[in-house]
């Protein structure tokens, strides 16, 4: 019992700092986001989507007012955001990637993947809720040739609570880690586990990359209704204030010396 009283006051104290912490109105404004490591970055104010790197073709995208100035809503029928244009960070072998969605789906749903359309066998790199394979409410596919090479549940519920969470997940040389509100995550590897070193590279073939929907084939599924917002590639893997960081909305150099020490830590 005493214990757990010291464990709720640092929990407390924790969170207060976090929430004096002030955000930024525009997460591009952050230095992380004018680091070389990153590759691309999708902010979804608009339709051209000018202010970020690179650019999707939306279908039924509703731009709205998101987590950092617009984000885009998806219908969850037939909104999808999509490139056949394969880019330089499908090649790499480490990274990470960071998304920020907002969504009350009960349904499967993917929130973002890499694929190879018209393609008989899966090869893909999917992020999903709800309907993962071995349970977990949010998860980390990647397949190559038909196979799953790593399937990362997440089984903590109630990331479908209407309210914006961030994801990030990344590989380094040393295997992957899973975060979600910048705390790491304890998964469940249906699949792999921890040492597995699978990510964009993996998938053969790979030539579309999209939002809120995922492909089989010609044929789209999936489809995510909520928003999504200021999603970003990095060609290494993040380190753990980084994430941090990104999930406060704030430049590390500003994130208090308890709070970086705090990012370390699974408070599950």
């Amino acid at each position: 019992m005493k214990k757990l009283l010291i464990f709720s006051i640092i929990l407390a104290l924790i969170l207060n700092i976090h929430s004096s912490i002030a955000a930024a109105s525009e997460l591009f404004t952050l230095t992380l986001y004018s680091d070389a490591n990153l590759l691309s970055y999708y902010r979804l104010v608009d339709g051209a989507d000018t202010e970020g790197i690179r650019n999707f073709t939306s279908t039924n995208i509703v731009f709205q007012a998101g987590k950092f100035g617009n984000a885009a809503f998806y219908n969850g029928t037939t909104a999808s955001s999509d490139t056949s244009t394969v880019f330089t960070e499908f090649s790499n072998a480490t990274g990470s990637i960071s998304i920020w969605f907002n969504t009350t789906s009960t349904g499967a749903v993917a929130l973002f993947q890499q694929t190879k359309i018209n393609d008989a066998e899966a090869n893909m790199v999917l992020l999903k809720m709800n309907g993962c394979a071995g349970g977990g409410d949010l998860c980390m596919v990647v397949s190559s040739g038909g196979t799953n090479l790593l399937v990362a549940n997440e089984s903590v519920t109630g990331w479908n609570n209407g309210a914006w969470h961030n994801f990030i997940f990344t590989v380094s040389s040393t295997g992957n880690l899973f975060y979600v509100d910048g705390v790491l995550r304890a998964v469940t590897y249906y699949t792999g586990n921890a040492t597995t070193k699978v990510f964009f590279n993996s998938p053969v073939g790979a030539n579309n990359w999209g939002l809120g929907s995922s492909m089989a084939g010609a044929s789209r599924s999936n489809y995510f209704r909520g928003f999504i917002d200021d999603v970003a590639v990095f060609n290494r893997a993040l380190t753990p204030v980084e994430v941090e960081c990104i999930a406060l909305g704030t430049n590390c150099a500003d994130l208090p010396a308890s709070v970086k020490k705090a990012s370390i830590i699974n408070f599950e």
